[in-house]
């Protein structure tokens, strides 16, 4: 006779157990197609986090004659660049044949585009489906989870989904896809620069947060308090042993796994790589980081992986006020350490091995919030993201195509704008961060079948992979 005290206790047991099942499951699913020897082709994603809600409106800019016209008139004299002032960083995609610019800091990202190292993706953002403005206004199930908030699209924008909360992210995804590709190294494939973060949680990878520079590598979990003395080696013997006691048990166990792996990662970092001249503000030095920890996986046994996802932001971007003169200096800023990095990542002989992306939490209104010199915008939805990398198909925008036939949006605000939400440009996107991010996966090794096992909802849209991305070599 089973009582009832029984039956609950062999319930819960059998529920957790087919919850792990299903776990398990699911990792096999991501992972099945990747069981193969390691292969020589290193790739690595960093990501670039914009918080704040990015103005790409001022990030890349219709300089020709409607398009300028139709963007002023917007921005009005209080949002809008100058036209003579974008002359030193126009540029003019491939396939459009029509003049934009970057905005005026950005002139290490223009060498860049000139040298075809830099896409722009056009707006670009978190989608539940392909989306009209009638559906937006007559069915939530086409609006975003809690569109226009800065965490959930934050969230969005890191999550393998925007209809509903998740808690995993896309980068930790797709590298627990790629995982068997780097062997037994006991180093982490994900590391953050930038603290814990949704994007860098998988299922089966366990991401590093580690400090940018100038902290040094081999001071990245030290083990403090054992130096080469005999009283401190005794101590760490003493340490080790005590490491062994309850193995058994599984709070203890776990504790003693993290442990060990610090201490394996920093075995694996006891050297602090030279690496060039980065910029000294905080995304220089966080994209300096991820330099020379990609240096030293070159060099260094203990870490030996061939693929390798990293995570760095920047923030000050919502900006509802003083707009131009923040841009000015997060533009700069921007700039001038991916160019750095780029410039790294050549010299080390990974230009085309290395992918560099932004994101950020939405765009803003294309309309001024405010009035007077010093006004800034709302937050929006669509916005355009910048993709670097030797093996970008560069001098390019890339997207989806919208009801005015290019990727790129029509800037005139009102009701006869078919992207426009409310007259003030808060643009539906016509390209998903899906695709966006299933375009980076692939690149990175994902096959088309996992990239619909990372992002759910990447079968509603016609292009999965939108074509910034060649082979790496």
């Amino acid at each position: 006779m089973t009582t009832r005290r029984d039956f609950v206790r062999i319930s819960a047991c059998g529920a957790i157990g087919m919850a792990a099942v299903s776990e398990s499951l699911e990792r096999l699913g991501l992972i099945s197609n990747t069981a193969q020897a390691a292969p020589s082709d290193y790739r690595a994603l960093v990501c670039i986090f914009l918080f704040g809600g990015n103005d790409s409106n001022n990030m890349v800019i219709p300089t020709y004659g409607s398009g300028y016209t139709a963007y002023s008139s917007a921005r009005q004299s209080s949002l809008a660049i100058a036209q003579g002032a974008l002359a030193a960083t126009a540029i003019t995609p491939n396939s459009m044949g029509l003049q934009f610019a970057l905005h005026p800091a950005m002139t290490g990202l223009k060498g860049l585009w000139d040298s075809n190292k830099l896409a722009v993706v056009a707006n670009v953002g978190p989608l539940t489906d392909i989306t009209t403005k009638t559906l937006y206004n007559t069915n939530a199930a086409f609006r975003p989870y809690q569109l226009f908030s800065h965490s959930d699209q934050q969230s969005s924008w890191m999550a393998r989904r925007s209809d509903i909360r998740t808690n995993l992210g896309w980068g930790g995804l797709t590298a627990d896809d790629q995982v068997s590709l780097n062997g037994a190294s006991a180093y982490p494939p994900v590391t953050s620069l930038a603290g814990n973060n949704q994007f860098n949680l998988g299922q089966v990878t366990k991401p590093l947060g580690a400090a940018p520079a100038p902290t040094a590598l081999n001071s990245i979990l030290a083990l403090n308090g054992f130096t080469a003395s005999a009283v401190d080696a005794a101590r760490l013997t003493a340490f080790n042993s005590l490491r062994t006691f309850d193995a058994g048990v599984p709070l203890v166990n776990a504790t003693s796994g993290v442990t060990q792996a610090a201490m394996n990662i920093s075995a694996a970092l006891k050297v602090d790589p030279v690496v060039g001249a980065f910029p000294n503000t905080n995304i220089g030095n966080q994209l300096k980081q991820v330099a020379k920890i990609i240096k030293l996986n070159q060099t260094a046994p203990e870490l030996g992986l061939n693929r390798q996802i990293f995570f760095c932001s920047m923030g000050g971007f919502d900006t509802h006020q003083d707009e131009l003169a923040a841009h000015t200096n997060l533009y700069g800023q921007l700039s001038a350490a991916m160019s750095a990095f780029y410039t790294e990542t050549n010299v080390q002989g990974l230009a085309g091995r290395v992918t560099t992306f932004t994101e950020s939490d939405f765009g803003r209104t294309l309309a001024p919030s405010g009035t007077g010199a010093s006004v800034g915008s709302d937050h929006a939805w669509g916005s355009h993201q910048l993709v670097m990398g030797g093996a970008v198909v560069g001098h390019d925008f890339y997207g989806v195509n919208g009801p005015n036939g290019s990727v790129f949006p029509d800037h005139t605000l009102g009701a006869a704008n078919p992207l426009d939400t409310d007259g003030r440009g808060r643009f539906i996107p016509t390209c998903a961060v899906d695709q966006y991010a299933a375009t980076l996966a692939q690149w990175f090794g994902v096959s088309p079948v996992n990239a619909t096992a990372i992002f759910p909802n990447l079968t509603k849209f016609t292009t999965p992979s939108l074509g910034f991305m060649l082979p790496a070599f």
